[in-house]
């Protein structure tokens, strides 16, 4: 008898939009998923479910610990920022499982969404550039 494996489809989806989204997107992907575990883990802290919340804030820390990893720090000053960000978050992540307090998950949340928009913008900016070269490509200008 042959094993046949189910596929899940949205999965599936999702991991052909990872595999082919830029490099800007896919951190955006990450920040969406980790602002979305803060938010969900702030609603279990101020509904006193302690150990959902701890799960949500452990999946919130794994993403920022992939984003950190991630980091080429000879890329210069950005980076070596990001990883210093990326350290204050995880102690305020810390601070807030070990206190059971909801501020500091706030608090990471908005720094997160702040880096998101960063992010968003550059992306922008990229989508816009590529644009005017593949125009003047076009025009017969570049080339």
């Amino acid at each position: 008898m042959v094993a046949v494996a189910l596929v899940n489809p949205y999965q599936h989806y999702r991991q052909a939009q990872v595999a082919t989204v830029s490099r800007a997107k896919l951190v955006m992907m990450l920040y969406d998923g980790a602002i979305s575990f803060l938010r969900q883990a702030l609603a279990a802290g101020n509904a006193g479910q302690d150990r959902e919340m701890r799960r949500l804030l452990g999946r919130a820390q794994d993403i920022v610990f992939e984003l950190w990893a991630t980091l080429d720090l000879e890329a210069g000053e950005v980076a070596e920022n990001l990883f210093r960000l990326y350290q204050y978050i995880n102690g305020r992540l810390a601070a807030a499982v070990t206190a059971r307090e909801t501020a500091p998950l706030e608090e990471v949340a908005a720094l997160l969404s702040g880096l998101r928009e960063a992010w968003q913008e550059l992306e922008q900016s990229n989508a816009a550039e590529q644009g005017n070269k593949m125009a003047l490509e076009r025009s017969g200008t570049l080339g």
